[in-house]
């Protein structure tokens, strides 16, 4: 047992101790004021000269705060009760809601009313990405294998003249197509820009 925890029946700091019926209550310490007592003296670690820990709380193996860890107590039991103060909505519940969801969402006569308070990230399903189907171009026996019959790697251009060729050509067919609006035109003049200082005392009306 550790030093400075005291578990004797008959002391006035154990919470389950006996109290005798001719005493009166407010003379007495009562159970919460016992626990607190016990709280304050035993939490920390008791320490020696040398500033070694010797006892207390952190030094007591299956124990925590002078009551003895059982199997009952070492874990948290499942429950809802726990998530009381949360929204929580069941697999059923939310299927449900899903499915009509999905019947009136095209309807334009149907308004969600209070859409803060529905779980809508769970009813909205992500949009699935586009997958490149490499896999049925090239497979890993085509790629990787011993066997492979894939030499090289299948590039637009093995050489200089033909990546040029391919550039103007894909140049011409650009030019083939219009003028583009997003284009930048260099224009011949410049427009100075002036500030509205230099127009003051200039009216016509003097």
């Amino acid at each position: 047992m550790a030093k400075g925890i005291n578990t004797t029946k008959a002391s006035a700091d154990n919470p389950n101790r006996q109290v005798p019926k001719r005493q009166k209550a407010a003379n007495m310490r009562d159970k919460g004021t016992i626990k607190r007592l016990n709280m304050y003296r035993n939490s920390g670690p008791i320490r020696n000269k040398a500033g070694k820990v010797v006892g207390g709380s952190l030094m007591m193996k299956g124990k925590s705060g002078g009551q003895e860890i059982t199997s009952g107590s070492a874990r948290v039991q499942p429950d809802r009760r726990w998530f009381g103060n949360t929204r929580v909505v069941g697999q059923k519940e939310l299927d449900k809601f899903r499915n009509e969801m999905s019947l009136k969402a095209a309807d334009p006569y149907s308004v969600v009313l209070r859409t803060r308070k529905l779980p809508m990230g769970l009813l909205q399903e992500s949009s699935k990405t586009a997958r490149m189907k490499l896999l049925e171009t090239e497979s890993y026996e085509e790629v990787f294998n011993g066997k492979r019959s894939r030499k090289r790697a299948k590039l637009g251009a093995t050489d200089y003249a033909s990546l040029l060729s391919s550039a103007q050509a894909s140049a011409e067919k650009y030019e083939t197509k219009g003028p583009d609006r997003n284009i930048v035109v260099e224009q011949d003049f410049k427009v100075e820009v002036s500030h509205d200082v230099f127009n003051k005392g200039q009216s016509k009306r003097i």
